[in-house]
């Protein structure tokens, strides 16, 4: 948590990174229009008046009653501040002589100080530039910050419309301790925003570009890191949806709606994405169906074996007698054969003898649990490497049509390596597509069928268990 001596960046994970503000310094927010720097220096604001200090907000830009109603729909009520002593707006954006606003400009500054504000907003230099002149407005700035951040001690957080890059605020004149410059990019031909720490004085910058959203307001995307619950807990079934099967995951299924049943789904992991990361996306869809006892059969994805199988269900509650007569995982016979009643050795030759061994596997799991559902995962990479593109392309179409026909579901995962032809060979049998990527350190996942916008992933243990969380890119 950050001290009272101290000011939030409005951001848990930016105190995290940057550690704490001084009050008293200068905080710099540029960036073209559109980018959320309204929104970052107005959850500044926010955020520290939730632990009790006091931020005034100065306003060359939008007037009060435009500000106050949309930080209201991001969840920041600055009316109740206001009510609560803990929030003044000063309202300069309706246009005004020059001279004019110089004076209003030195009246306001005075009450601030004289309120003893621990926060003041300047939105936005631009604005003032435009108003005033950039030679009078740079005169301006410099009286502004050493008046107010330096001898009154209020940290300031002052926007700036231009792009940093194009020196159109002289920002080097500023000496400002922190800068932010904040950016549109697209990612994956979709929406994407990044923030760059371009100066954070006396601080650490472990990731000086960072992804972020606007949803519920300026929210960075943490890098992602797998973690682990410290008491693991089983997993607790998901309901199924009106389209068909649960994804065991309920943000994805408030997304796409579920999977729909005797269905096809094509899961893509794109560069630097590690195993551990695409399992928590993955496994809970399939442990979803174990838990309600629906037979599993899967044919891993190379670097995966039966064992790594076996201990991504431990990790949801998924052992013992359960897993072994609910789960199957077919794989290349070792020297050694396997001891294990569930894994089913296949000799990696013969395609048709081997999809028959899969075939009679599948037919086990159906006896077993009295029921045609069973799901299937195949890594087609692993297909790829074994048999080639033909009968990879091949297995792949006899068990969508076996899923299509008797019911269940066929997850089919493709892996970096693959040819961009043999991905959509893959993507071609599937009724929906979905991509895991990896940005600046972030997890993002999307759909190409049915499209829809990137979104941040995230780990949830309160559960007991990893549970995926996704945060829209907005």
């Amino acid at each position: 948590m950050v001290r009272r001596g101290f000011i939030s960046l409005g951001d848990p994970y930016l105190d995290k990174m940057l550690g704490r503000v001084p009050r008293g310094n200068l905080v710099l927010v540029a960036g073209s229009p559109g980018t959320g720097k309204t929104i970052f220096s107005a959850q500044v604001a926010y955020v520290n008046m939730m632990r009790g200090l006091k931020a005034a907000y100065l306003s060359l830009a939008e007037p009060k009653e435009l500000f106050m109603q949309c930080m209201k729909g991001l969840g920041m009520n600055f009316k109740r501040m206001e009510a609560k002593g803990l929030f003044k707006f000063y309202d300069l954006a309706s246009p005004r002589d020059p001279s004019f606003m110089e004076r209003m400009l030195e009246e306001t500054l005075k009450e601030v100080l004289a309120w003893r504000a621990n926060v003041l907003v300047v939105d936005s230099l631009s604005a003032l530039i435009q108003l005033v002149g950039r030679d009078k407005a740079r005169s301006l700035a410099h009286t502004m910050f050493s008046r107010v951040v330096r001898s009154g001690g209020i940290t300031t957080v002052a926007v700036a419309e231009a792009p940093l890059r194009e020196g159109a605020v002289g920002v080097e004149e500023f000496v400002a301790d922190f800068v932010f410059f904040l950016s549109k990019r697209e990612i994956e031909a979709r929406l994407g925003r990044q923030l760059e720490v371009v100066k954070a004085r006396g601080a650490r910058v472990a990731h000086p570009r960072l992804l972020f959203t606007l949803h519920g307001g300026f929210k960075v995307i943490e890098p992602f890191t797998c973690k682990h619950p410290e008491e693991p807990r089983r997993f607790q079934p998901v309901e199924e949806t009106p389209r068909g099967y649960s994804t065991g995951i309920p943000d994805l299924d408030a997304v796409l709606g579920g999977y729909p049943k005797n269905g096809v789904v094509h899961f893509e992991v794109g560069e630097n994405v590690e195993t551990s990361m695409y399992h928590v996306l993955v496994v809970p869809t399939l442990v979803n169906f174990v838990v309600k006892g629906r037979g599993l059969i899967v044919f891993p994805s190379m670097g995966v074996d039966a064992r790594v199988v076996q201990l991504s269900g431990h990790e949801y509650g998924i052992r013992g007698g359960e897993f072994d007569r609910l789960v199957r995982v077919v794989q290349l016979a070792p020297p050694h054969p396997s001891a294990e009643d569930w894994v089913v050795e296949i000799g990696g030759e013969d395609f048709k003898e081997d999809y028959q061994r899969w075939l009679d596997t599948v037919r086990e799991l159906q006896r077993i649990t009295g029921s045609s559902e069973v799901t299937s995962f195949i890594g087609a990479d692993s297909l790829h490497s074994q048999y080639g593109e033909d009968d990879m392309y091949r297995f792949l179409a006899l068990e969508a049509l076996r899923t299509r026909v008797e019911g269940g579901l066929l997850i089919a995962l493709t892996k970096p390596g693959l040819e961009e032809r043999v991905v959509k060979s893959v993507s071609n049998v599937a009724n929906i597509h979905l991509k895991l990527v990896r940005r600046r350190g972030a997890l993002l996942l999307y759909g190409l069928i049915p499209r829809t916008e990137l979104y941040a992933v995230s780990l949830d243990l309160s559960k007991g268990y990893p549970m995926p969380r996704l945060t829209p890119i907005l």
